[in-house]
C-alpha cells in the first residue's frame, strides 16, 4: 500500500537511510574505552580509519593495538577487531579471531560481547537459530544489561529471517526503550510499521487478542491503514477511536503521515438538514452560552429559506465535551457549531480527528490541520490586538509603547500585539503593566513614559549649575504609538494620567475592550482621542440587525449580551457560506461581528470598524469630530 505523499518522500527517505545503516551494522557496539589520562590511545590510527569507512584496514589495526597491549584491553581491541571485519563482511577473518578469543580470561562483559558477535556471525551464514541460542547465552551473562539493546536489534533480525514477524516487531518494541537518538527512534518505528504491513490484515486481526498491549496499538493501527478507504467518515472515525484507546502511541505520526487523508471529512454541506449546537445552559457561563443560542435561533427564525435545517441544543462543558460531540453525531448532525468554552474547544481537539464539519466558537491558537473539520470562529482578544497593531502600521506607527493588565488577560494581549507589531517591522519601545488590585495607574505611565529618567536628567542638570532649576518632566519623544490594553474602567483613569505627564499628543490604540458598548458622554470624556476597533454592531447599531433581532429586554449596559448575541447571529449566518470562505481566500461576509473571511488555518477573521472617541462619543475614525 504506496501512498506516502510528495511532502514526506524527504522525511522518509532520511528514515530509510538510517534504517539501512543500522541493518548493515548489523555488529554490536561496544562502548568506548579510554585509555588512562595522558596515554595516547594505540587504537587511534584504527579509529580513523574505521570512521572513514576503510573497515578492513580498521580491522588490521585494532589487532596491531591488541598486540601492543595487555589485558583486558588487548582483549577489547580484539573484538573491535572481529566487528570490524563482520562489519566489512569478511566473515572467515571474524570467525579466526572469535574462535582464537580467551574465553576463560575474560570477564561477563566481554564474555557477552563475544556471544553477540558469534550471534551475528551465525546470522550472516544464514543460521538464525543458532543466532537465537548465542543470544540467550549472552543474555545470561549480560546481568547489567549493558549489551541489551544489541541483543534486541539482533534477536529482531533473527526472528524476522525465521520468518516470525510479530515476535520481531516486538523485540524492536523493546528496543526502542534503549534508544536515545531521535534519527535512531524514528528508523525503528518506520521499521516496525513496515514489519507489520507485509502481513494481511486478517492474520493480524486474527492474533489480536493473544498480542501483548504495547504491539497490539502497532497492529490495529496496521489494520485500519489495510482495510479503510482512506478519506471517509469511518476510517476517521475509527482512527479517533483508536487515537482514544491509544492516546501517544509513537505509530500515530506514521499513520497520519502516510495516511493523511484519513484526516479529511467531506466537504461542508452548504444547507445541512441537522445541526448540532454545543453551548453551555448551566453553571458560570450559562448566561453567555443563552445569548449565544438566542443570536442563533433568531437568525433562523429571520432565515426565509424553505430547507432550514433542525436544530438541536446540547448542554457542553469541556468535561464532557468529546462525549457530547460523539452523541450529536450520532444523532444525525451534519454540522456542529460550537463549543463556546475555550476549554471545551481544546477538549474537542484533544479528542482527535473530527469526523463531522464543526464551527467552534471559540479559538485555541492553534492552526487547524489543513483540510480539517475543525472552524474557529469567536471573539478573541488576541485577534483585536493583532488587528490594533495592523491599524496602527496601515497609519504609519512604527514605535510603540504598551500598557497591559498585569494578568493573565493582559500577558495574552500584549504578547499578541508584539508578535503581529515585530512581524511587521515594528518595535516595541516599552511595556508597563498595572494592576486591578491596586488602583495606581500613575506608575505605569511614568515607567513607560520614562518620566522617572526626565527627573533624573533634571537633577544632574541642578548638580552641574549647582542652582535650583524649575522644571517639568517631560515624556520620552520616540514614541509614535501606545496601544492600551484595559477595559473602559481602567482606561478612563490611564487617559488622564497620559494627559497629566503631557503626552496628549501621543496616539493611543486600544481594543474593543475600551468602550461598555453604550453611550456615556460625561463617563467616556476621559477616553478621547483613543482609537479603537469594534463590532458594526455595537459602534452603528443603526445599521445593525442585532437593533431589530434582539429583544429589549436582553439588553446590558456592558454590551457582553450583544456582542455574544451577534456571534450566535453569524454563527449562523457563517454556515451556507463556510464553503465559498474556504474556496476563495477573497471572498467575504459582512457580519454583525465585523467583515469576515476565512484563513488558511481554518480561522474565521474578523476586520474591525474603526472608531475614535471625541467629546466622549465613538465617531468613525476617518469622520471629522462631532462639535463639542
Amino acid at each position: 500500500m504506496d501512498i506516502l505523499g510528495p511532502r514526506h518522500v524527504r522525511r522518509t527517505r532520511l528514515i530509510v537511510l538510517v534504517a539501512l545503516a543500522v541493518l548493515s551494522a548489523c555488529a554490536p557496539q561496544q562502548p568506548v574505552r579510554e585509555p588512562s589520562v595522558g596515554a595516547p590511545d594505540p587504537a587511534q590510527k584504527a579509529w580513523d580509519l574505521r570512521h572513514a569507512g576503510d573497515l578492513e584496514a580498521a580491522a588490521k589495526e585494532f589487532l596491531r593495538a591488541a598486540k601492543k597491549s595487555k589485558p583486558p584491553q588487548s582483549l577489547i581491541y580484539q573484538l573491535y577487531a572481529a566487528e570490524t571485519y563482520l562489519q566489512a563482511q569478511q566473515r572467515d577473518s571474524a570467525a579466526e579471531i572469535l574462535a582464537e578469543f580467551p574465553v576463560d580470561k575474560s570477564d561477563a562483559d566481554l564474555r557477552a560481547w563475544a556471544t553477540i558477535l558469534e550471534g551475528n556471525l551465525a546470522l550472516m551464514e544464514g543460521q538464525p537459530e543458532q543466532t537465537l541460542v548465542k543470544l540467550d547465552a549472552a543474555a545470561s551473562l549480560d546481568e547489567k544489561r549493558i549489551r541489551a539493546r544489541d541483543i534486541h536489534e539482533l534477536r529482531a533480525q533473527a526472528l524476522l529471517q525465521l520468518n516470525r514477524p510479530l515476535e520481531a516487531a516486538k523485540e524492536r518494541i523493546l528496543l526502542e526503550l534503549l534508544l536515545s537518538d531521535q534519527a535512531e527512534i524514528d528508523a525503528n518505528r518506520q521499521t516496525i510499521w513496515s514489519i507489520l504491513m507485509k502481513l494481511p490484515a486478517g492474520d493480524l486481526e486474527a492474533q489480536l487478542a493473544a498480542a501483548p498491549e504495547g504491539l497490539r496499538g502497532w497492529m490495529e493501527l496496521v489494520v485500519i491503514a489495510q482495510t479503510e478507504a482512506a478519506g471517509t467518515p469511518q476510517s476517521a472515525g475509527r482512527f479517533a477511536q483508536w487515537r482514544k484507546k491509544h492516546p501517544h502511541h509513537p505509530a500515530e505520526e506514521i499513520f497520519v503521515s502516510q495516511v493523511p487523508e484519513v484526516l479529511t471529512v467531506p466537504a461542508i454541506p452548504p444547507a445541512p438538514r441537522q445541526i448540532a449546537l454545543l453551548l453551555p445552559l448551566d453553571g458560570q457561563t450559562a448566561s453567555a452560552g443563552a445569548a449565544v443560542r438566542d443570536g442563533f435561533f433568531a437568525a433562523w427564525y429571520a432565515d426565509a429559506r424553505d430547507n432550514k435545517p433542525a436544530i438541536s441544543v446540547y448542554n457542553t462543558t469541556p468535561a464532557n465535551a468529546a462525549q457530547i460531540y460523539d452523541q450529536a453525531v450520532a444523532e444525525g448532525a451534519e454540522l456542529i457549531v460550537g463549543p463556546l468554552e475555550k476549554a471545551a474547544v481544546e477538549a474537542l481537539v484533544r479528542r482527535g480527528p473530527l469526523t463531522s464539519p464543526t464551527l467552534a466558537l471559540n479559538q485555541i491558537g492553534a492552526p487547524s490541520t489543513e483540510g480539517a473539520a475543525l472552524i474557529q470562529f469567536g471573539l478573541s482578544p488576541e485577534d483585536e490586538a493583532r488587528k490594533v497593531a495592523e491599524r496602527a502600521k496601515r497609519d504609519s506607527r512604527m514605535r510603540a509603547l504598551v500598557i497591559t493588565s498585569d494578568d493573565n488577560w493582559g500577558e495574552r494581549v500584549f504578547r499578541a500585539f508584539k508578535e503581529q507589531w515585530e512581524a511587521q517591522g515594528g518595535v516595541v519601545l516599552d511595556h508597563a503593566t498595572y494592576s486591578n488590585r491596586i488602583h495606581d495607574f500613575a506608575t505605569p505611565v511614568k515607567k513607560v513614559l520614562d518620566i522617572e529618567g526626565s527627573q533624573e536628567r533634571a537633577a544632574e542638570l541642578r548638580k552641574v549649575l549647582h542652582r535650583e532649576l524649575v522644571t517639568q518632566p517631560r515624556p520620552r519623544q520616540d514614541a509614535d504609538v501606545l496601544f492600551l490594553g484595559a477595559f473602559s474602567l481602567q482606561a478612563r483613569q490611564i487617559q488622564p494620567q497620559l494627559l497629566f505627564f503631557q503626552a496628549g499628543e501621543l496616539p493611543i490604540y486600544a481594543t474593543s475592550h475600551v468602550y461598555m458598548g453604550n453611550t456615556d458622554v460625561t463617563r467616556d470624556a476621559d477616553l478621547n482621542g483613543i482609537v479603537f476597533g469594534d463590532m458594526p454592531c455595537i459602534v452603528l447599531p443603526e445599521r445593525s440587525a442585532v437593533t431589530t433581532l434582539l429583544n429589549p429586554d436582553r439588553t446590558d449596559k456592558s454590551g457582553t449580551y450583544t456582542r455574544l448575541y451577534a456571534l450566535g447571529i453569524d454563527a449562523y449566518r457563517l454556515i451556507p457560506q463556510l464553503g465559498t470562505l474556504r474556496s476563495d481566500p477573497t471572498a467575504s461576509l459582512a457580519g454583525e461581528t465585523g467583515t469576515l473571511t476565512l484563513n488558511a488555518s481554518g480561522h474565521v477573521v474578523r476586520e474591525l470598524t474603526w472608531m475614535r472617541f471625541a467629546n466622549g462619543v465613538p465617531v468613525p475614525l476617518d469622520s471629522p469630530p462631532p462639535a463639542p
